[in-house]
Parts: C-alpha cells; sequence; structure tokens
C-alpha cells in the first residue's frame, strides 16, 4: 500500500484563491458538520460538533463516521483504536498540543472510499474557530492493510496536531515537505517497532541530491529519515516536536531556519551530519532501510557531482584512499564521513568501506568535483597538538560502520559560525576540519529520553 496524503493540495487550495482544488469537497465542510449543538452535551464528555452520518464509532476524543456503504463498523473501530493509541502517545505522553476544538469537542474523523488519495486532512471555519478546526478523512479501501490503516491514521492524526502549531497558508512553495515528513514519522513514534512505512526511505534514497524541500517522488515523505536522525541521534528525542514548537514562533519563515532555532546548530551542518549518518548506516533502522546510490571510489577516480539546497551525493570508498573535493563555481559545500566534518574543499584519508557524503549548503545548490587516489599521507597519529586531527584512541572503534547504534553527539560548528567556504573563500583554501566528540547513545525506541532535549 502506498502513502499519498492529499493535506499538502487541500492546503496549497486552502491558502491560494483562485487555486483549483484537487476535489471540490476540500473547500467546504460536508453538511452537518461545524456546528455548534443547541443543547451542551454530558459535563466530562465530548460530543459532536455538528450532526455524524447514518454510521459511527465514538471513543473517548474521536468520532468517526460514515454513510452507507462507504465503510464498516469493523473498519471504524480499528481506526477509531489507531487513533487513540496515537493521541496517548503523542498529546498525553509526549505533551504534542492537541488539535484545534478537541477539548470541547470530538474530533471529525470520515470514512469514505471515493477520494484519489490514501487520506487528508484539512480545516473548516466557524463562527466558534474562525482560524479554522481539522476534520480528517480517510479512505477505507485501505483498511484491508491493517498495519497501513493503523499507520494512516497516525499520519493524518499528526496533521491535525500540525494545524494548532502552524498556519499553512504563509505564502511559501517550501512549507508541505516537513508537514509530511513530521507526520509520517510520528506514525514510528506511535508504533516505534512498524515497519508497514520503510519503504518511503527509498523516496529519500532515490532523490538524494535533491532539494531538502523538493516534493517529486513522494520526496517529501522519505524525508522522515531526517526526523528519525534528528529524534534518536545528534539532538535526541523531542527534536521533531520542538521543531514545531519553535515554528509557532516563526511565522512564514522557512523550516531551515526553524531546524536552526529549534536545534542550535546550522542547518547545512545538520543536514550533512545526518547524510553520513544515513550513508553509513550509523543510527536507528538504516540497516534495514533503502541505500542511497552510491558512487564507487577507487585509485585515479574522478567524477563531478551537484545537489540542490541541502541535497547530497554518496560515495563509497572501495580501498583506503585520499579524497579530495573541490567546489565548481557558485556553490557552498560540506562533506562528512564517519568521523569528520571537512568544509568546502580538502584532500583527506578515508577508511575503505566508509560512505563519503557532500552536501550542498545554501539554496541555489552546489557543484563539485570529486578525486580519489591511493593512500600516500602520512598515517594519523592522534597527537592532539595537530589541530586538523580527528582522531581520538580511547574511543577509535566508535566509528565502525557495522555498529547500528544512534548517531555520536556532534560538537559541531554554531548556526553562526560561518565555516561553509565556497570556491575562492580562505575556507576553501585552508579547509578547517571540525572534530566530532564520538560519544555514542545507544537508544532503541526513539522515545528514550535523552539529556540533550526534555
Amino acid at each position: 500500500m502506498l502513502l499519498n496524503c492529499l493535506t499538502p493540495l487541500v492546503l496549497q487550495s486552502l491558502g491560494q484563491p483562485g487555486l483549483p482544488p484537487e476535489d471540490t469537497r476540500f473547500l467546504h465542510a460536508p453538511a452537518g458538520i461545524g456546528v455548534k449543538p443547541a443543547v451542551p452535551g454530558p459535563p466530562d464528555t465530548k460530543g459532536w460538533y455538528g450532526t455524524p452520518y447514518a454510521n459511527s464509532v465514538v471513543t473517548e476524543n474521536f468520532g468517526v463516521t460514515w454513510e452507507d456503504g462507504q465503510a464498516t463498523s469493523e473498519q471504524a473501530e480499528r481506526a477509531a483504536a489507531a487513533l487513540e493509541a496515537a493521541w496517548a502517545e503523542l498529546v498525553e505522553a509526549e505533551g504534542w498540543t492537541p488539535p484545534v476544538s478537541s477539548d470541547t469537542f470530538l474530533l471529525w474523523v470520515l470514512l469514505v472510499d471515493d477520494i484519489g488519495a490514501t487520506g487528508y486532512t484539512t480545516e473548516y471555519s466557524t463562527p466558534e474557530y474562525p482560524d479554522g478546526y481539522p476534520v480528517i478523512y480517510l479512505n477505507s479501501t485501505t483498511a484491508r492493510d491493517e498495519g497501513f490503516w493503523t499507520t494512516l491514521a497516525s499520519h493524518e492524526f499528526h496533521h491535525a496536531i500540525q494545524y494548532a502549531y502552524r498556519d499553512y497558508g504563509n505564502g511559501r512553495d517550501t512549507e508541505s515537505w516537513y508537514w509530511e515528513a513530521s507526520a509520517t514519522w510520528a506514525s514510528n513514534l506511535v508504533e516505534p517497532d512498524t515497519t508497514t512505512l520503510d519503504y518511503l526511505a527509498a523516496s529519500y534514497s532515490r532523490g538524494s541530491d535533491e532539494a531538502y524541500t523538493n516534493t517529486d517522488g513522494s520526496h517529501q515523505y522519505g524525508m522522515y529519515v531526517f526526523n528519525a536522525w534528528l529524534d534518536t541521534g545528534v539532538v535526541g528525542a523531542g527534536a521533531m516536536q520542538n521543531t514545531w514548537e519553535e515554528g509557532v514562533l516563526r511565522t512564514g519563515e522557512p523550516w531551515r531556519d526553524i531546524l536552526e532555532g529549534a536545534t542550535g546548530l546550522q542547518a547545512g551542518y545538520l543536514f550533512s551530519e545526518f547524510a553520513a549518518a544515513y550513508g553509513n548506516d550509523s543510527y536507528w533502522r538504516t540497516d534495514t532501510w533503502s541505500d542511497p546510490s552510491k558512487v564507487r571510489l577507487s585509485d585515479g577516480r574522478t567524477a563531478t557531482g551537484e545537489a540542490g539546497e541541502l541535497g547530497a551525493v554518496y560515495y563509497v570508498a572501495l580501498s583506503e584512499l585520499d579524497v579530495e573535493v573541490v567546489p565548481i563555481g557558485v556553490g557552498e559545500l560540506l562533506v562528512t564521513y564517519p568521523s569528520a566534518v571537512e568544509v568546502a574543499a580538502g584532500r583527506w584519508r578515508v577508511p575503505a568501506g566508509a560512505t563519503v557524503a557532500v552536501t550542498a549548503t545554501e539554496a541555489g545548490g552546489a557543484s563539485w568535483t570529486i578525486t580519489a587516489s591511493a593512500a600516500d599521507l602520512p598515517t594519523d597519529t592522534g597527537d592532539t597538538s595537530d589541530t586538523s586531527d580527528t582522531s581520538d584512541t580511547s574511543e577509535s572503534e566508535d566509528t565502525a560502520a557495522s555498529d547500528k547504534g544512534p548517531p555520536r553527539k556532534a560538537e559541531g560548528p554554531p548556526p553562526d559560525c560561518g565555516c561553509a567556504g565556497s570556491a575562492g573563500s580562505p575556507a576553501a583554501a585552508a579547509p578547517l576540519l571540525v572534530a566530532v566528540a564520538l560519544r555514542r547513545r545507544r537508544r532503541a525506541d526513539p522515545r528514550a529520553p535523552s539529556a540533550l532535549m526534555r
């Protein structure tokens, strides 16, 4: 079953008057929905914000309803159970802000079998909720796949939560990718052992060189692997949630700026470290996800590469090699491999079997050449008096690519370090090698606490 959430198209239609919507139902709430009850319900219970359809299943927080022939009671009960599990984990355990209207009313969930997607979540405006209240649509034809039906419910529920944090109508074409990357990772937070959506990692892998905001080829869904790295790796549990909370304070700003504010780390550094961790299978379940295409480096090999903003190209060293990366024209780069971060350009030794990631750090992307030759530089002695030395003899075994635990916490440059150098800059002429602290926090569950996050 392929996840195909229409939420970005819905939001685009709602946020840009005159843009033809994918389905006219997106523009207006169905009849009977969003009507304040004439008589208040019993105390300490949530009632319908309007009138349900002929069939419905009601739980503590959700009203799942459908017209005759659109779904079955069994499908509705499974959806309701999955939604309550998502509420328990995300709202009660992790402290996400609940969806608008859900403090007073049941959250509307409509089961339909005639939409051209697996599901979508939109919002409608009423006098009680002029800024909008969310309504979830689930395509009941997908319920035959139990695992998918469960993850679809939590995915769409997270979209309902997102509306409580951020107004989509900010005029930016780069907004929707993080909505989908977050909702997809949220399904894993609710069900840490699920593998239902693992196939989506390929949507990142086959387009890793695309700009981080790309939404072609389901790239936005595949970017959940970046959120997985934030929550289980360099920042720690709660990083994605902190990013959304930061987004409340930065209406209209792009996600790269929001990520910098939430993590305290430069976006280029974040994405380059993520790329190295992904390429070397060094966090969470990366060893089971789709590998990115990797250019094979051997003695004498020279290749060119290019990537969009915060996109990466991967290279694998077939033997111990000295590798040099040189920017072509305008463009800023970071080069990462298991134990080091190189700025802009440089020549350094890469262990056999290691994957090198070259990341374009700025808008507009970048291009470069990469050249490999048989290792002939002096072997690293670990002498700490040499500021370019990245070795740590007490923890050198921690760089092994076979270790599938969470990635090392990198003591990287702050957001304003200005370390990324372009061709012709001092950084390009004399590349700075940034040491990485090889601390490893083993965490099988993405929800495990971290000293770095609350």
